[in-house]
């Protein structure tokens, strides 16, 4: 029996993350000035990584995903 690769995501998740994570970016970020192109970067890898790990451990509300993106966006 093969054991499945538990940290991929099926394709409607992948769409899922997407969209929360551009409409966070586009609504949440228009106002903010990065002070560099890394710190932006790093804005974005930190939303990502939060709404990713969320996902992993079950939580698939688009509305919760969408705090926990722009709370990461925050720093917090």
């Amino acid at each position: 029996m093969q054991e499945t690769d538990k940290s991929s995501f099926d394709h409607v998740t992948v769409a899922l993350m997407g969209s929360v994570c551009e409409d966070v970016w586009r609504q949440v970020c228009e106002g903010i000035h990065f002070f560099s192109q890394d710190a932006e970067q790093q804005a974005r890898r930190r939303m990502a990584e939060a709404v990713m790990i969320s996902v992993a451990a079950g939580e698939t509300d688009p509305s919760s995903l969408r705090a926990i993106a722009v709370a990461a966006v925050q720093g917090n």
